[in-house]
């Protein structure tokens, strides 16, 4: 059922009036928006995806399909109801290269202005209902815990400065916390966030990322902390580009230690100590027990009010800050 929510989010993109395009998997502009090993990486998952699906009769695709279909129906009006109870997101626009560009930003219920809290930048990579969806999942974390979102346009070709535009309007119109500015990315969207987080590391935290393969990313001078969230434990890691951010991080192999609790495993790498490091965490969803039983509309329905992804990622943020290294 997980797989078949990330198909329903996918399948519902529809560009929005403005929007650059988004290339297909073989154009040559993505040589623009990933380093060659990311472009190795995704291909490598992209090709697993496709030999996944060759395996599947026509009438488990036909049925598969029956049953987006059904869950995109459902979904629909459990999302809109959410987003009807909470505030709506405040839209800004911004001139950049290639014309305007808007983001929106969602603030925790009773913010005031009055102190600085921290603020999650959202690389979805989403458009309509998969980024209605998007919302729905990170503003209900960030409501809990106390957090400005701000969800950037989508984009083929994202860039630093363009980042940073965003990154100071929106301290300019809130009260945003300097060093707790942290970025989640999902699909292509973290893999755009691996190439930019070199160039950002010095106004980002940490950053994370869901339902993407693991990747090298851009030339960084400074550490910057990692989480990574799969869904499933059968989802590979690609080890060269964890040996990467190991590097970057100042992390040793041998400083591994696992973690187990409700609803997760982790692997957890620590930096040598006054390195100058940051951490690396590798998380694994697990099933729930108590959900194992559940209709999948009803799981389905669980799991975007608690976001066990997101809630992971978040807990890993706060206890980042930038120039506070180990």
């Amino acid at each position: 059922m997980k797989t078949l929510l990330m198909l329903a989010t996918l399948a519902c993109w529809t560009p929005r009036a403005g929007a650059q395009e988004v290339p297909k998997p073989d154009d040559p502009r993505w040589n623009k928006v990933f380093t060659p090993a990311q472009k190795a990486t995704f291909d490598a998952w992209r090709q697993k995806v496709i030999e996944n699906s060759r395996r599947v009769t026509p009438q488990q695709r036909a049925a598969r399909e029956e049953e987006r279909r059904r869950l995109i129906a459902q979904l629909r009006p459990v999302v809109d109801q959410l987003m009807g109870k909470r505030p709506p997101a405040s839209m800004y626009a911004l001139a950049g290269k290639g014309g305007e560009r808007a983001y929106s930003v969602h603030v925790p219920p009773g913010y005031d202005g009055s102190r600085k809290l921290p603020l999650v930048l959202d690389f979805s990579s989403q458009s309509g209902f998969g980024l209605r969806l998007e919302q729905v999942r990170l503003t209900g974390v960030a409501d809990r815990f106390g957090f400005i979102a701000a969800f950037l346009p989508e984009e083929a070709d994202p860039d630093a400065a363009s980042i940073r535009a965003v990154l100071d309007d929106v301290s300019r119109r809130y009260g945003v916390d300097p060093s707790r500015v942290y970025a989640l990315g999902r699909g292509a969207g973290a893999l755009a966030l691996y190439r930019l987080a070199g160039e950002l590391s010095d106004r980002i935290a940490a950053v994370g990322a869901v339902a993407a393969p693991l990747a090298q990313g851009g030339v960084s001078p400074r550490a910057i902390a990692l989480a990574h969230v799969s869904r499933r434990a059968s989802d590979p890691v690609d080890e060269q580009a964890l040996d990467w951010w190991l590097a970057i991080d100042r992390c040793r192999r041998d400083s591994l230690k696992t973690e187990s609790a409700p609803g997760y495993s982790a692997q957890l790498y620590s930096p040598a100590p006054a390195s100058g490091g940051a951490p690396v965490a590798l998380y694994t969803l697990v099933e729930r027990p108590e959900t194992a039983s559940q209709p999948g509309y009803s799981k389905q329905l669980a799991e975007i009010a608690a976001d066990p992804a997101r809630t992971l990622l978040w807990k890993f943020f706060e206890k980042q800050r930038l120039g506070k290294r180990l």
